[in-house]
């Protein structure tokens, strides 16, 4: 884009614009790999600059969890790299909000890894990851805990159900590599 003065100087001014803001659909990898193969995945980003603005909707029954989901921390590829902060360690770039089946209803963040990259059985993803952690209340006189969400924590997540839905909605910001 050039914008032109009208000015004594006539100059011409080049703006790099990546993205203008708009929406795009965008299909993240998940790690465990059933949030990724549901039916229901709405998910989409944006461009601004270096500004990055995301939002995500997974929903999935816990027939889709299987018997045997493993013990991995959920996760999932950002749609476009992140900065590397100048002192490397995880950092909140988004909230979360779930509704789990038998366990009601937990706010959580989304959290920058530290380190780049994921492995899921034998295929390694690679790019900045997103985790998906949840606040609780461990006893009136205990302080809130961030806890990463697993496929037994904060509820079973895998059953026999096909017809009803655990749900996991977030969003965020952060600043593109």
């Amino acid at each position: 884009m050039s914008v032109k003065s009208n000015g004594d100087n006539n100059k011409s001014v080049s703006i790099d614009v990546k993205n203008d803001g708009v929406w795009y659909d965008w299909v993240p990898f998940f790690r465990p790999s059933f949030m990724s193969t549901n039916s229901g995945l709405h998910a989409r980003y944006c461009r601004i600059g270096n500004t990055i603005h995301y939002e995500a909707i997974v929903k999935f029954s816990p027939l889709d969890v299987g018997t045997n989901p493993g013990t991995y921390t959920a996760m999932f590829l950002l749609p476009v790299n992140a900065k590397t902060p100048a002192i490397p360690s995880s950092r909140p770039i988004g909230t979360a909000y779930f509704t789990l089946l038998g366990g009601g209803n937990y706010v959580g963040e989304v959290y920058l890894q530290a380190t780049d990259d994921f492995t899921d059985s034998t295929t390694t993803y690679s790019g900045s990851v997103g985790i998906l952690q949840y606040y609780r209340v461990a006893t009136t006189s205990a302080p809130v805990t961030r806890n990463q969400l697993t496929a037994t924590d904060p509820v079973t997540l895998y059953g026999s159900s096909s017809t009803t839905y655990h749900v996991i909605a977030f969003s965020g910001t952060y600043e593109a590599a």
